[in-house]
């Protein structure tokens, strides 16, 4: 007996199994895994990479329709934005706009300090172009609180609300994008509501029931400065591009 078990101990070791009958705990669990996946046919072996390290393509997190309901929020916030301004009629435009960048600032900083994000580009042309942003920024938010406060509040909206128009013919100037004949004749009916709203003296004459048509007509061109300005703000927040973060724009205003 003892002859005989000298003689196989290798069988019991172990030695002499095939290695077609020998599962590693590495090779079952990546059958399992391909099997549950159903990307690897039945009894194929997954080779595993030496790291240990999967490559797993991380989806972005997309809501249909967000860009919309933001655009919608936004609207909403601007216009209650400008009855406020309305309303305060104790303080100079100007004023109202220093109030109302600092609080704006106030509010940014925070996560642009938590995310680290740079207050100034590295490169020159996205420095001109943020600098750019910020001044025809400040300069329409100022003209158009002068409007607010000098001209009917609707009025004023109507006309504001007319950058998009402006937007076009920009972007066709500096960006190089299309500006076709539709466009020129959206833009010619825009201002000719422009003319409308402000019902200058020397086209209407003095039947125009307004106390102050002098003011009234300064507040409409005010208006009509502040959706241009606006306007080139925009066009230059495209020029950047993703070069900047939106926070950082916020900042400039």
């Amino acid at each position: 007996t003892t002859g005989w078990l000298g003689t196989n101990k290798t069988l019991f070791s172990g030695a002499e199994i095939p290695s077609q009958s020998r599962k590693t705990p590495g090779t079952v669990h990546s059958r399992m895994a391909a099997g549950s996946s159903g990307t690897v046919s039945r009894g194929a072996d997954v080779q595993q990479p030496s790291s240990g390290r999967t490559n797993v393509r991380q989806s972005s997190c997309t809501v249909p329709g967000l860009g919309l309901v933001c655009a919608l929020v936004s609207t909403i916030f601007f216009s209650l934005s400008s009855l406020f301004v309305k309303l305060v009629v104790d303080l100079h435009p100007l004023e109202i706009t220093f109030f109302r960048c600092t609080a704006q600032l106030v509010c940014a900083l925070p996560p642009i300090i938590y995310m680290k994000l740079p207050l100034v580009p590295e490169d020159r042309p996205p420095r001109i172009y943020l600098l750019a942003r910020g001044g025809f920024g400040a300069v329409a938010l100022c003209m158009q609180f002068y409007a607010f406060h000098h001209i009917p509040l609707g009025d004023a909206t109507t006309v504001i609300f007319s950058s998009p128009i402006f937007i076009a013919f920009f972007a066709w100037l500096l960006l190089k994008e299309t500006y076709g004949w539709f466009n020129f004749v959206v833009t010619l009916t825009t201002l000719t509501g422009v003319v409308l709203i402000s019902k200058p003296s020397f086209i209407f004459g003095s039947v125009v029931p307004e106390p102050n048509t002098s003011e009234h007509l300064l507040g409409t061109l005010s208006a009509f400065g502040g959706a241009v300005f606006s306007a080139l703000a925009l066009v230059m927040i495209r020029k950047l591009g993703k070069a900047v973060h939106f926070l950082v724009h916020i900042t400039y205003l």
